[in-house]
């Protein structure tokens, strides 16, 4: 795992559970061109990886859960690389955005890549 010491087997630990809770509450956000959001960072920013994964942040005292993903998109205009997080907050049986820029946007606009003018990483997507 990138930035991860050789034998430091509890931070590797720790990042395996963040990235296996994230990948069960990506199966659950639903998009808002219907996809869930596991489809679009499989499908379009090209898997989910420990670089674009989630980072997962509780405290024991809160009753909540903050979800962060990092999808690996292009420029729509020059195809060069970039990133957008997503940033979400898990309140028992609801997630909601924590952010209003692009977390938003994903839930409520079907063309939320091109209100940020970006396009999928992979060109067989959108």
């Amino acid at each position: 795992m990138p930035g991860v010491v050789p034998g430091d087997t509890e931070t590797v630990r720790l990042n395996r559970q963040d990235f296996q809770i994230g990948l069960f509450f990506a199966k659950q956000i639903k998009l808002a061109d219907g996809q869930t959001l596991f489809n679009f960072m499989t499908r379009c920013s090209g898997g989910m990886d420990a670089s674009n994964g989630a980072s997962i942040g509780f405290d024991k005292q809160k009753p909540y859960i903050r979800l962060q993903f990092f999808p690996k998109l292009r420029r729509a205009y020059s195809g060069e690389p970039t990133e957008l997080n997503l940033i979400f907050r898990r309140d028992g049986a609801t997630i909601r955005p924590e952010s209003e820029f692009f977390s938003t946007n994903i839930l409520v606009h079907q063309n939320y890549l091109q209100r940020h003018d970006v396009k999928c990483r992979l060109a067989t997507n959108r």
